[in-house]
């Protein structure tokens, strides 16, 4: 005889970095002249990035489309890439505005989200929670049953989404403020014990 009981453990941290991610976008009349205008418009975003606080940065996905107008009439091409910036949430404002105020319409801030640079340190902490929350609980379940928990048989780790609290943009003349929110790390396990 066993008992199987779930474990969860949540461990908050401290959100000090925050990753943005950058939609740029050219319009032109010509495939090959939007996807040049693409390459000049993230070069200059690069070119910012590179000056500033960013300590990563990556492109995704890249987009070559025909552009319509509202009436969807083919009015020219659209080439777009989404460049992801990490850097620090206290500096993250500062990214936001210089990369706008360089690239200007070219650029779209997609999203901003804060997550804590210790992941693995949240999530150790978290996995710790996660199985004393099910020990408690089977030893609970066999004291009730009039039973000794006995050796632990199974363990499985559930996967967890991502944490985070991202937090709304304001525009400023200067500079976008991002303030610092927590990043919690969740850690779900299920676990079986025998009875003694």
């Amino acid at each position: 005889m066993s008992i199987t009981v779930t474990g969860r453990g949540s461990v908050a941290g401290i959100a000090d970095e925050a990753v943005i991610e950058l939609e740029v976008t050219v319009r032109r009349g010509l495939a090959a002249e939007a996807l040049d205008g693409l390459a000049g418009a993230v070069a200059v975003v690069f070119a910012v990035l590179d000056d500033g606080p960013a300590t990563a940065r990556a492109t995704t996905g890249l987009t070559l489309a025909t552009d319509h107008d509202q009436q969807g009439r083919p009015r020219g091409h659209r080439a777009s890439q989404v460049v992801s910036v990490v850097a620090p949430v206290d500096r993250a404002g500062t990214v936001v505005s210089a990369v706008v105020n360089a690239a200007g319409d070219d650029v779209a801030v997609r999203s901003l989200h804060q997550r804590a640079s210790d992941q693995s340190g949240l999530r150790a902490r978290a996995r710790d929670a996660a199985v004393a929350d099910a020990r408690e609980a089977a030893t609970q379940l066999a004291e009730l049953a009039g039973r000794e928990l006995g050796g632990l048989a199974e363990l499985t780790e559930h996967p967890a989404g991502p944490g985070g609290q991202p937090r709304p943009l304001r525009a400023m003349a200067e500079a976008v403020p991002v303030v610092s929110g927590t990043d919690e790390v969740t850690v779900a396990i299920t676990a079986t014990w025998a009875l003694a």
